[in-house]
C-alpha cells in the first residue's frame, strides 16, 4: 500500500496507518483525546510545511501504540507514542533538500518545530514543539545523532 499523503483536512486513519501493525495484527488506534489532539496539531504543522514548500508529504509513520513502537524498535520515550511525531518523505524533492528547507523555515522563524531528524537519508522525523524546540539532527544508524 502507498503511504498516506498529508491532506488539507485531518484524516486520523492516515496518521495511524502502519503496514507493520497490519502485518502483525496490532491495534494501532488512538485511545485518548490527548493523543488525538496531538495528532491534529501534528497535522497542522505538516500541512503548513507542505503548503510553504509547495510539495506533498508522504508519512511513513506517525502514531505508534506501545506494542507497535516496541515491534519497530522505537525508544520508550518516542514522540510517536504521543502522536507528536511523523516520519516523512517529501514528494517533489530529495530528503536532503527537504531537511535543508526545514532548517531554513526554522531559521526564518516561519515555523517552530520540535525535533527534525534526517534519518539514514531515507526520511525526516518531524515533531511538534514539546519538549524540544527547533532541534535539528542527522543519524545514519538510528542510534547516534549529530546536531546540526
Amino acid at each position: 500500500m502507498a503511504e498516506p499523503l498529508v491532506q488539507e483536512d485531518y484524516v486520523e486513519a492516515d496518521f495511524i496507518h502502519s503496514d507493520t501493525a497490519i502485518a502483525n495484527h496490532i491495534d494501532n488506534t488512538v485511545k485518548d483525546d490527548t493523543t488525538r489532539t496531538n495528532l491534529q496539531t501534528l497535522h497542522t504543522l505538516l500541512w503548513t510545511i507542505a503548503q510553504m514548500l509547495n510539495i506533498q508529504i508522504s508519512m511513513d509513520c506517525a502514531f505508534r501504540c506501545t506494542e507497535l513502537n516496541n515491534k519497530v524498535g522505537g525508544v520508550p520515550s518516542s514522540e510517536h507514542r504521543l502522536g507528536k511525531a511523523a516520519d516523512c518523505v517529501p514528494v517533489g524533492m530529495t530528503v536532503t533538500e527537504f531537511f535543508e528547507a526545514l532548517q531554513q523555515i526554522a531559521k526564518d522563524g516561519n515555523v517552530v518545530f520540535g525535533q527534525v531528524i534526517s534519518e539514514k537519508g531515507r526520511w525526516v522525523h518531524i515533531s511538534t514543539t514539546n519538549p524540544h524546540k527547533n532541534e535539528f539532527m542527522t543519524t545514519t544508524d538510528g542510534k547516534h545523532y549529530t546536531h546540526v
